[in-house]
């Protein structure tokens, strides 16, 4: 799975501008951390895919500026103790659906 994350952004840099690439960071971070650099592709199941579905329904805004080097489920972690309940928007989860969808 790394691998192919890997070729897939390295592909979407050289073939677009700067901001369809940018635009694949979240969903590809949570694939990677979620689901698994080193499962091989026939082997992700539905159940991972729905897993880092419902965990990307959780990422707080602006998780990256906010809560920098921490992970994926740190970062809800830290906004929950917070009190930082907003999350991504609507339209920004059904962007980003649409993106796992394309890998």
């Amino acid at each position: 799975m790394g691998s192919f994350l890997d070729n897939f952004m390295e592909y979407q840099r050289r073939r677009h501008a700067e901001t369809t690439p940018s635009s694949y960071k979240l969903p590809v971070r949570i694939l990677r951390e979620i689901i698994g650099e080193e499962i091989p592709l026939p082997k992700i199941t539905r159940n991972r895919i729905e897993k880092a579905c419902e965990i990307l329904q959780q990422v707080p805004i602006n998780m990256t500026q906010r809560y920098p080097r921490l992970s994926i489920e740190n970062a809800i972690a830290a906004a929950e103790q917070a009190g930082d309940m907003k999350s991504l928007s609507p339209r920004t989860l059904s962007n980003y659906y649409t993106h796992r969808g394309n890998l």
